[in-house]
């Protein structure tokens, strides 16, 4: 018997053991990522990947500089191809024509520089530059003379989305889309406040985390609740009744006739395809006076 318990704790052990040593796979618009020299792993709870097999599986351009141990990852973009457009009061249209994110081994802060330019439909211009900063969960390593990232925040600064398929330890790079919803509410005074999330573009399912109504006596964030039969037939007059509902909640709160009030929300989004986002908005309600 205790031969038998023995045998299976070893078969156990070595499973264990070739699960945790389970490589790791990356997928870029559904094509993997072919490794040469080095492969990503998984160190206290994050992916880390050779930056450079994966962003030039993005169509992105790197370079290393040795001295200030810095990689820049960058690309290029036409007016027609670029993330950022904007019509200019002078009916020029400006763009993105440049990207680049610089990260640095060993500091979990990262840069990102946008070189803008003005096109008037034949020739482009070089307008201005912009820098912004950001946070990461982990800082890039070097490994072997090459370079890791959590390629996430790399990824979603041109245009993908990062998923984890945990079963098969696959990081899935897609592309990223812009999540679109509307709202419907429907207040009683002295009573409720019914809101909905309705009609989505790109949106699988979305949650009201919360809502906080500001008026002349403060702000507060009252419980959410379950909405009833009654909350739901309010909502779909003000959506339509083809309106596909996402969310629905209730709170009370002592709304007063001929006062007004702001009602921001926040929302836990997933996209269709399949990425977490966040998104929220607030809008302005004046309540009509008591009739006397």
């Amino acid at each position: 018997m205790r031969r038998w318990l023995a045998g299976c704790l070893a078969i156990l052990a070595v499973l264990s053991m070739t699960a945790a040593a389970a490589p790791v796979s990356v997928t870029v618009r559904g094509d993997s990522v072919v490794w040469t020299d080095a492969a990503p792993y998984v160190e206290d709870g994050r992916t880390m990947t050779p930056v450079r097999a994966v962003a030039e599986a993005m169509g992105l351009e790197v370079a290393w500089d040795g001295a200030d141990r810095r990689v820049e990852v960058s690309r290029t973009y036409s007016p027609e191809s670029s993330l950022y457009q904007a019509e200019l009061q002078s009916g020029l249209r400006e763009y993105v024509a440049q990207r680049t994110v610089r990260m640095w081994v060993g500091r979990e802060t990262y840069e990102v520089v946008n070189q803008y330019a003005v096109y008037d439909g034949r020739a482009a211009v070089v307008s201005r530059v912009g820098e912004s900063t950001g946070e990461m969960d982990a800082a890039p390593t070097l490994r072997g003379g090459r370079t890791y990232v959590p390629i996430r925040y790399v990824a979603e600064q041109f245009g993908y989305d990062v998923l984890w398929e945990g079963g098969s330890r696959t990081v899935q790079i897609v592309t990223q889309l812009t999540p679109g919803w509307s709202y419907a509410w429907s207040i009683e005074p002295g009573g409720s406040l019914v809101l909905a999330i309705h009609t989505p573009v790109n949106v699988a399912s979305a949650e009201i985390t919360s809502v906080t109504v500001s008026g002349l006596a403060g702000s507060a964030t009252p419980a959410l609740e379950e909405p009833g039969e009654a909350d739901l037939a309010r909502i779909r007059a003000t959506a339509g009744e083809s309106a596909q509902l996402l969310d629905v909640v209730r709170l009370t709160y002592p709304f007063a006739a001929g006062s007004s009030y702001v009602l921001s929300f926040s929302l836990a989004l997933t996209k269709a395809n399949g990425a977490a986002a966040e998104g929220g908005g607030s809008f302005q309600v004046t309540l009509p006076a008591a009739a006397e």
